[in-house]
């Protein structure tokens, strides 16, 4: 039956891509449109948002998939059971405002909640599939976090100076995660082992996608770890690079940006900023217009002035691809310019460019007066039922934007 659930888990169909232009503005978050899409043992959410188009109401399900720190599906049936991790009854939604011609269903639903899926028995890594209920395909799929409160990890930032790197390179950040396991936990009298405490992942804003792990077994020379196989341990990475403010867009008002033709920023093409001071974004944050026929979606076209050869990769990141680096994100070279063509919801969204498939830094910069918020993930792991990956505590902290020491409360 292992074997059952990692072949459907792993079988990512073309149906996928091909279901797209059904389901729009797919993205989760959690207590705020900034937040990572975090739920707890003890009741707290994370919201799913989206929009389909179709002529009939779709009948639609969740399906949750645990996953260890790698995000690979834990294969045991008592952790991952299928017929558990599912929601029970049709999707709950709102049909679009009137006038609103490219979708027709709207839904913003908050999880845990009763009567769909009221609890989640295992903290860890989970991937949500938006599934047809009529075919049984997937349409969209997206990760999120189930947090124990078991430690309550302190969690530091610090600016540090690498001087084997040139400016701008050389400014980062030192996170230290510090906390205490408990013998015994009070309230389940379950017993912690401080050896199966390994990692602590690190993730800026929202880039889920785009994780810094410290790992007691990893041979990383700018992390470290101290009091290993002790009940008080603190996790270090020495050179996590600050980054910028994202860029930012913003489609609400309906006299700059009409609808009925493809949209391009007002302000003109977008230019490197390597060197330039960060203005303020909203912390990779995407607001949606709602409410009137004006809230509908745009078709839009990114576009980049940028000495670079017409063959350079370039891709564009925000809350509509889930700030993941992929194929149908990268730009073509287009009338002397980077172009990439997609469909926006009226709104205000932050965004970025990288180059390749990881440097977020040629075309933004790297500067300590970027302000952006950290969250520390601690995994343990329970070695019942054939092992799985728990997270025992979370914290999250956000930077200054200016030189500072460090230190715990």
């Amino acid at each position: 039956m292992n074997l059952i659930l990692l072949i459907v888990f792993f079988l990512w169909t073309t149906d996928l891509a091909a279901q797209a232009d059904r389901v729009k503005g797919f993205r989760l978050y959690g207590k705020s449109a900034s937040h990572l899409p975090v739920a707890s043992l003890d009741g707290e959410q994370f919201v799913v948002e989206f929009d389909v188009m179709q002529a009939e109401p779709p009948n639609l399900y969740f399906q949750f998939v645990h996953c260890d720190k790698n995000w690979k599906a834990t294969s045991n049936l008592f952790v991952n059971d299928p017929i558990k991790l599912r929601t029970r009854f049709p999707l709950p939604y709102r049909l679009a405002p009137e006038g609103v011609e490219n979708y027709r269903y709207h839904y913003e639903i908050a999880l845990p909640a009763e009567p769909l899926h009221p609890a989640f028995s295992h903290s860890g890594n989970y991937i949500l599939e938006l599934r047809d209920g009529t075919n049984d395909k997937a349409l969209a799929r997206g990760k999120f976090f189930v947090v124990e409160k078991r430690i309550r990890p302190d969690i530091r930032l610090s600016n540090r100076s690498l001087p084997a790197n040139v400016n701008p390179y050389d400014q980062a950040l030192q996170i230290d995660v510090r906390f205490a396991l408990p013998e015994i936990d009070s309230a389940t009298r379950e017993t912690y082992y401080p050896f199966n405490l390994r990692t602590v992942d690190i993730i800026r804003n929202r880039e889920v996608e785009r994780t810094w792990r410290i790992d007691v077994d990893d041979a990383n020379p700018e992390t470290s770890v101290d009091g290993i196989s002790l009940r008080r341990m603190t996790f270090t990475i020495y050179d996590l690079p600050v980054g910028t403010e994202y860029r930012q867009i913003d489609l609400r008002n309906v006299t700059d940006y009409p609808a009925g033709r493809m949209l391009r920023a007002r302000q003109g093409p977008d230019v490197s900023r390597f060197q330039q001071r960060p203005l303020r974004d909203a912390d990779g944050a995407a607001t949606y217009r709602s409410g009137d026929r004006y809230a509908d979606y745009l078709p839009f076209q990114f576009e980049l002035l940028w000495d670079s050869p017409r063959t350079t990769v370039v891709h564009v990141v925000g809350d509509f691809n889930g700030w993941h680096v992929k194929d149908d994100s990268r730009m073509s070279y287009e009338g002397g310019r980077f172009v990439w063509k997609t469909w926006l919801r009226r709104g205000v969204y932050d965004y970025q460019y990288v180059v390749g498939a990881d440097d977020w830094i040629a075309l933004e910069g790297n500067d300590w007066r970027s302000v952006s918020n950290y969250t520390a993930f601690v995994y343990y792991r329970d070695t019942r039922y054939g092992g799985f990956d728990r997270i025992l505590g979370t914290a999250r902290a956000r930077n200054s934007g200016a030189f500072q020491s460090g230190s715990f409360d």
